[in-house]
Parts: structure tokens; sequence; C-alpha cells
């Protein structure tokens, strides 16, 4: 077995900076191609590796390090006085990592580190939790052993702030000194390596005495302070208290959880010395997506493991998040997050009613309720401000979760926790509908890829309903009195899906709970299950609410006509699963009891800028005029007869369940003319009236909306646009695309859909409208350094790993290997128009403007698919190539800018952007050069460069 001589380094774990989801993520590290055009990690095992933390790191021993995937597995853990922990640490090659007992850093002041001369190993982090079991119908909590950190240097010299609780080694039960923190790791323990990869590590601190040294900080004489009635730590700036360190008795019996966490930066590295002293060397960091997280559930007496308190797995939160670290810089395993955000955080985050007015420990609100006060006072005092909110630690990892992911829906306005962005729920958007709840929590078996993974206590949110889970998201109740609001009130509008909450009360029937022994009584897992169920039929919420029906539309055929060239549809809608085999006579209702219904039309590709067979559709008239596309809706093709726009054959289906209709308003021109034609059926539906959890409606209004995906089909006879993208990939985080966020009414579904109108012709104030461009900005928003104008999309934070592009794409499209005939005949996007000054007009990323304000570009290319005409684009329009078009929807550097324009532009060749059609296409079709490099196999190659 090969050995690794790994390196090590120090990250330190700010548990205080508490952190959620989006941003970026790391760059990573190139690979090599897949079979697949997915991507393989490079080999990351170099023949020896120094472990001298003084020596800066070869090139081969920082490429390992930054493509490290650590594997651990835990032998046992004793725990007699302090516990010791016997596992083993491995590369993704199984390859042993050893020497990490000597990746030691010294704290000491003239480093200007704050803690004392305490040895601390760099990389490894370890926590110990105890499971403690609920009380009064409570759900289980952990508690996190170690709310204790050793002195500052400062501290052991003798220097304390009224904020310190803090302990000396002669007062402490251990004989060490500590003082009181929020949850946190252990690693100034001892490690000893067997250089084989075994490792055993003793904390260094007793949790046998965590109790006693707690009531010992109590009663402590250094620092003595009483403030507000609460002694020794409730201080004006309201940083500790004793009494929310929680139960820290040592039980033999109970359900503990080790979690061992391995990241940070290569030793010999940044501040990753012996002495802490800056590195000459840059900082060389593992890949945080990659990093060791690790949990070990166990009883310390040999016993059985009979309770964990194992809720969401994290492959469940990789569907959309990718394995993605979400915090801390390291973080993306729920189950460690759960062992230091704890209702013990509220340790370190103390708010004091005289600094602002209001309850102790809970944040300042406004007198409706819905507003915090606004964040003032000192940096302390702004963290401490919305610790606690309704009795309830924000930090606490389920409050502080679905906070995070309830976001725009929660009731209260202006979160900030923290003093931080993390902290600005508010702020957060959330790609599907809240109520799938079981998109992360699930006690059922996975039978589908998208469901999420199946859990001990997946079933908890429906079984055991609590103040803490359902107050999370339900934030505008005060349990304490029933007071509040458990929604807020929404409007009857597209923007809210068209849901009326009018139960916008408080607590049901003005009942106050002081415990959750009650919740149950109400709100049974069957009461909660039909609660959290959507207007649609998704894998992880297959069963609708009540009042609502599962549409499904299965488009069988289109056929075209060879003299008329008008196209002819077959198809068929199921109802809850059974087929609606007859329409009534009626143009505002074919089926009894809904409203609108679907559309029908045909996309395809007209010859284009010399292009004779286009790859991408531009059939859709989206001009500068703003005319809209070609469809036809089933109220406009009955009674049978039809109108001018087309008619059905019959209103009654045929034996088999299908109905025919020929559009008279849509032209679909001959293989001669046109390759690409794919016929498309979709639109959602409205239902009327609603159930009794919706406001009463009439016929006349709207009523419940009903989203239904789309159905396509080729066209016969003809062939149909490339894929690039898979609707089920768009699911494992929107779980039903269009519906949330709401895209155009709930009635686009799939993304080749999307490509028929989001075309290169399609353009806003200046920015593409183009799939390839507009769909990589919206995602991109946290890269892109310029708002991306199109609709004012501005900056949407991306969830996953950005640079996984195998997240939304099929194997080898980024690259073009699969889809290599479509580059000679890809469109370029046009902007036209004229566009205004100010925050919208297209720049790059460095402020550098694109175009110029007042200026009249021009009218881009038009069809007229009713006619089956074409105009042509102006040639004073801008275009930008295709392939750097849309690179530059994510790379929008003033460098990068350069880099495509640049390289190879010569006569008609290389990158294009924003450049005049009249220069840009002198002489005729122009190439691009993009592929020398960026192809499949070749040394950037795109699906290489960019996997996680």
């Amino acid at each position: 077995m090969k050995l690794t001589l790994v390196r090590a380094s120090l990250i330190a774990l700010a548990i205080s900076g508490l952190a959620g989801c989006g941003g970026g993520g790391s760059d990573g590290i190139p690979g090599t191609p897949g079979s697949d055009g997915t991507t393989t990690p490079i080999s990351t095992t170099p023949s020896i590796v120094s472990v001298d933390t003084g020596v800066t790191p070869s090139d081969a021993a920082a490429l390992a390090w930054k493509n490290l995937a650590p594997r651990i597995a835990v032998q046992g853990v004793t725990i007699q006085s302090p516990p010791v922990v016997n596992f083993t640490l491995t590369d993704q090659n199984s390859n042993p990592i050893v020497g990490l007992e000597n990746d030691i850093t010294l704290y000491n002041a003239t480093t200007g580190n704050t803690r004392a001369s305490v040895p601390y190993n760099q990389n490894l982090y370890f926590v110990l939790a105890k499971l403690v079991p609920g009380t009064g119908h409570a759900p289980d909590k952990w508690v996190n052993m170690r709310t204790f950190k050793p002195l500052t240097n400062a501290q052991a010299a003798g220097t304390y702030t009224g904020a310190d609780l803090c302990i000396s080694a002669s007062e402490s039960p251990d004989g060490k000194a500590w003082c009181g923190t929020y949850p946190s790791a252990d690693n100034d323990g001892t490690l000893v390596g067997d250089g084989k990869g075994g490792y055993t590590y003793t904390f260094r601190l007793d949790v046998t005495k965590s109790a006693a040294i707690v009531a010992a900080m109590a009663q402590a004489t250094n620092p003595a302070s009483t403030v507000d009635g609460h002694a020794n730590g409730a201080s004006a700036d309201g940083l500790t208290r004793a009494a929310d360190m929680g139960d820290l008795s040592y039980d033999p019996n109970a359900t503990y959880r080790l979690a061992i966490m391995f990241y940070g930066n290569e030793p010999g590295t940044g501040s990753v010395t012996p002495t802490g002293a800056a590195s000459s060397a840059a900082a060389v960091p593992m890949n945080v997506n990659t990093t060791g997280m690790y949990t070990y559930d166990f009883v310390p007496s040999g016993g059985k493991v009979a309770k964990a308190r194992n809720i969401v797995d994290i492959d469940s939160c990789a569907s959309c998040h990718d394995g993605k670290a979400l915090a801390h810089g390291s973080r993306r395993d729920p189950n460690v997050c759960v062992t230091c955000h704890t209702d013990q955080v509220k340790t370190t985050f103390y708010y004091l009613s005289t600094l602002a007015g209001g309850t102790n420990g809970e944040a300042p609100r406004e007198v409706d309720g819905i507003t915090f006060k606004a964040v003032t006072g000192t940096t302390p005092q702004k963290r401490s401000m919305q610790a606690v909110v309704n009795g309830r630690a924000v930090g606490n990892f389920p409050n502080m979760i679905h906070k995070i992911h309830m976001g725009e829906g929660l009731v209260l306005q202006n979160y900030n926790f923290n003093n931080a962005g993390e902290g600005q729920f508010n702020a957060f958007g959330y790609p599907e509908d809240q109520r799938n709840c079981t998109k992360c929590h699930s006690g059922q078996t996975k039978d589908n890829s998208l469901k999420a993974v199946k859990t001990t206590d997946g079933d908890n949110w429906m079984k055991v309903p609590s103040r803490l889970a359902c107050g999370s998201c339900h934030d505008g109740i005060n349990f304490a009195d029933a007071s509040g609001s458990r929604l807020p009130l929404q409007g009857n509008n597209a923007a809210n899906r068209n849901r009326v909450f009018v139960a916008t009360g408080g607590h049901a029937a003005g009942t106050g709970l002081s415990d959750d022994s009650q919740c149950s009584s109400c709100h049974t897992p069957d009461m909660i299950a039909l609660q959290h169920r959507t207007e649609v039929s998704t894998p992880n919420n297959p069963d609708i609410r009540a009042g609502s029906t599962k549409i499904e539309y299965e488009l069988k055929s289109v056929t075209v006509d060879a003299g008329t060239h008008k196209p002819t549809f077959k198809f068929a809608i199921t109802m809850d699963g059974a087929k609606v085999t007859t329409l009534a006579d009626s143009t505002a209702s074919p089926i009894a009891g809904y409203t609108n219904g679907p559309s029908f039309t045909v996309a395809y590709a007209l010859p284009e800028d010399g292009i004779a067979t286009p790859a991408d559709f531009n059939s859709t008239p989206w001009s500068a005029t703003g005319s809209s596309i070609a469809t036809v809706k089933l109220t406009e093709l009955v009674p049978a007869a039809g109108g001018t726009k087309g008619a059905l054959s019959s209103l009654a289906a045929d034996g088999s369940g299908y109905y025919t209709a020929t559009l008279n308003t849509v032209i679909v021109p001959s293989t001669s003319t046109v390759k690409i034609a794919r016929g498309v059926m979709y639109g959602y539906y409205y239902k009327y009236p609603v159930d009794t959890q919706n406001a009463a409606v009439s016929y006349n209004s709207p009523g419940m909306r009903i989203p239904v995906p789309a159905s396509m089909v080729v066209v016969t006879g003809y062939s149909d646009r490339r894929k690039v993208v898979d609707a089920a990939k768009c699911g494992s985080c929107h779980e039903q695309l269009g519906v949330q966020p709401t895209i155009h009414s709930t009635d686009r579904t799939d993304p080749n859909q999307c490509a028929i109108c989001h075309n290169p012709n399609l353009t806003n104030v200046g920015w593409s409208g183009n799939m390839s461009t507009f769909i990589h900005a919206i995602h991109g928003g946290d890269k892109r350094k310029a708002t991306y104008g199109f609709k004012d999309v501005g900056s949407v934070g991306y969830p996953g790993i950005l640079q996984d592009c195998n997240q939304c794409h099929l194997p080898n499209t980024v690259n073009f290997g699969a889809n290599a005939s479509a580059v000679s005949n890809l469109l370029w996007t046009t902007a036209a128009g004229t566009f205004s000054a100010g925050a919208y007009l297209p720049k790059d990323g460095d402020g550098n403007a694109l175009a110029t304000a007042g200026t009249a570009y021009g009218v881009g290319f038009a069809a007229d698919i009713s006619a089956g005409t074409t105009t042509p684009a102006d040639a004073t329009t801008l275009v930008s190539s295709p392939i750097a078009a849309a690179c530059f929807s994510c790379h929008d550097s003033k460098l990068a800018f350069d880099h495509m324009t640049g390289n190879g532009a010569v006569a008609n060749t290389g990158g294009h952007l924003y450049e005049a059609r009249s220069t840009a296409m002198a002489g005729g079709t122009t190439s691009e050069q993009c592929l020398f490099c960026h192809g499949q196999g070749k040394e950037q190659d795109a699906a290489v460069v960019h996997h996680k």
C-alpha cells in the first residue's frame, strides 16, 4: 500500500461567524476527462510530501493537497476521563495519510495570535455532542460537551473584560483554565500516529467533568460581574451566560456523536507555520468541497445506539447543493453541523433589555411585531440583538436552517442575525415551494433518484411537531400568548402563484403554549402532511393538496400537411390518471370546472445570417416590436368546427383517448427550408371553486392555479434541436421548473421548451435573453461583477457548485463533444434597439460600457410563424459570437472579455462580443477558436476545468 505523506494546515474554527447557504464555491483543480463526459479527478498521490510546516511545499505536494478528498473511519471511542478516539485517515484512492501528529502550531503573543501557548493541531477538529431525550413531547436535542476554550494571552496574563466568564486552573475541576464560549471543537489535545494512517487522539477536555466546570464557572471569582440581574457573564456586551451552556452531565449510557473534520491550508503556506507567523508562500487550500466530514454515533458503556436523531442525509442536501461547502469554509454535512449549532449558541449571544428596550434575551421588534428594530451599538451588541426570537435560539440548527430556506416567505422582516449576510434570512430565495418538506426530510424508501434519502428520523417533521421546528418557518407566531401571524398576507396575483393565505391570525383558537406537549394533539402526522402538500405532484411530494388535480399532457404526434404546411396535433389530456374523453362545447371552459388550458405551437429554425440550417430555434417572432409567439389555445379550437385559428376534429376523443387538432395560423416550411422542428403543448389550468384552505372564488375569478408539465415531440419528418440540459436535472433543485420561482405563470417546465423563445434573437435593454447566456447569467449571479439586466434578473445566489456544469448539463455538451456538428450552425446572439444609460446599460464586470446609451442599433431578425416569412437583422445591430456569449455570461471581467475577443480574433475568426453585425460578419459566416483549447480532450477541456 502506498503511503501519502501529507502536510497539515491552520484554519480557525470560527463558529461565531455563523454562515448559511449560497455563494460560489471553490474553483477547484482541473481533472482528466471521464468516459461519459463528466470528469475524473486527477491522481493526488505524490511519492513523498514533507510534513515540515517550516518548509515550502513542492508543486506536487501542493497539487495533491488541493485535490485531496480525505476519508475518515473511526475504530472506537473510549471515555474514562478525556475521550480517546482511534481512527484512520486515507485519501480518495485509499492511500494512508500520515504525519499529521507533527502538524502543531504553538500560539504565542509574538505571532499576533490571541490564544495562549497551547499546542494546537491545525487540520483536525473533534466535536463531541450528547443526545438529550426530549421531555413533554419535545424533540430530542444535541448538546455540545465543550462550551469552553483555553484562555487568551491577555486572560492568561490576568486581563479580563466584563464579558468574560472564566475559571483559573486552580479553580477548575480538571486542573485546566477555561473561558466560556459557543459550542466548539477540541483540537488542542494529543494526536499520535502509527505511520500507517492510523491515529489516536486524546481530548484536552475531560468531558466527564464538563458539568462540574460549568458549576465552578458560575461561582468563579475572576472576573466577578453582576449586570442586569445575571451574575458572572451577563455583561453589557451580552456575550456569555453560564446558564445557557446546557446539560453537560456525563451519562455513559446516553448516545454521543463524534464529529471529525479535516480541512485547511497546505502546511508551510500562508500562516500555517510552527509559530503561526506568515510564510513566504501563499496559502494553498484543500478543495473546500471535498474536505473530510465524518460522524460516529456510539454509547460509551458499549450498548447499542437506540436513538441518534438522524434527520437529514448529506446526499439529500447534495441534490441542490452538490456537496458544496456551505459554511465556515468547509461544512456541508448537516449531521456535523448539529453538533455545534445547538441551543447552547445562546451562550455568546445574549441581549439585554437595558440596551434598546425589550425582554431579556429576546430580539426587540417594532410594535407591529413584524419588523426588527435597527441594529445599533457595538459589534457584540449587534450580534446579540437577534440571538433569541420568541424564546428560541436563532442559531440552533433546525431554527436557523429552516429560516434560511424559508427566506422570502418569513413573516418577520429585517433579520440580521450575527450582523452577517448569512443571517439576513429574508434575502434568501428558495428554488422551489417551501411546502416541499420532503425535499430534505424523508423516512420513506428512496424509489426515485430525485427523492430525499431515507433516514431513521426523516419523518420527524410530521411526527414530532415542536415550537422550535415549526416556529422556525412560521416565525410570526408567538406560541407563549398565541399572538402574531401564521403566514404573510399575500395577494391573489401571479407573483404569489395565485395562492391567497387568509389564515393570517396567530395560533389556533388563541391557545398559548409553554411547552410542546400539546402540539401533536392537533397537528397529527396526517394533518401536517396534508397541510404541506402542493398543487403539483413531484417525486418528493407526490400527493397533491386537497382540491387540486394532477393534470398531464401527452402530445403523441405532430404532422405537417405537404400542401398547406399546416400542423396537426394528436394529443391527450389526463386528469388524476384518467384520460379526458369528452370536451364541453364551450370556448370558456372545455373541461367543466376548469378555465385556461393548453396552447399549441411549432418551433423551428429558419435560415439566418447565411446559416442555411441553424442549430437554434428562431421561428418565434420576438422582435423589437414585441410581437408574441403564434400559439393556439384549446379554448380557441372549440366548438369542434373551430374558428380562424384552427379546429378540433371532434369534441370526443378517439378510442385511445386522443384528440386531433389542426392549426390554421401556424405555418411550418418544408424540410427543404427547415431541418429542425418541434411541436409543443403547454399551459396551466385554473380550477374553481377551490378548497376551503383558500379564499372562496367563483368562475369569474382565477381560482387555484394548477401547473402542468409541457409535452413536446419532434415534428414528423424533421429533426430535433440539440439537447444540452435535462428537465430532471433542473428538478433536482426546482422539483418542477416554473413553479417556484414562478416562471411565465408556471407553464414553462422544461429547459428545452425555454429555448424556443429564449433564442439568440431575444433581447432586452441590450442584454440577451438567449438560453445559453440568460440562464448562465441567472445562475452565475454571485460570480458576475455586473448586474445582468435582461428582465432585471439582478443577482441570484446559486446553492450548488457553480463550476460543476454537469449538475445541469448532459455529458459532453459544455465542450461540444456530444454535439460537434452544431458548432458551425450556432446562431449569433443579438442586441438590438436603443439602450438607456444607467445600471442596465450593457457593461463588462469592470464597468466598461459595451454599447453607447442613446444610439439606435436597429432591429433584429424576426420571423412571422403565421406567414412563414422572415426579416433580416439590421447591419447596425450588435452581435456576440455564440460560445463567447455563453462564457461571458459568467466570466464577465475585462480580463475574460479580452481573452475571448483577443485569442485568434483575426479576420472573421475568434470571439466577438457586442460588435456591429456588419463588422463581425464581414465576408460571410464566421467561426470561433474557443474549442481549439476548450473542446473535448483539449488541454483546457471545458468539461474538465469546470468539474467540482
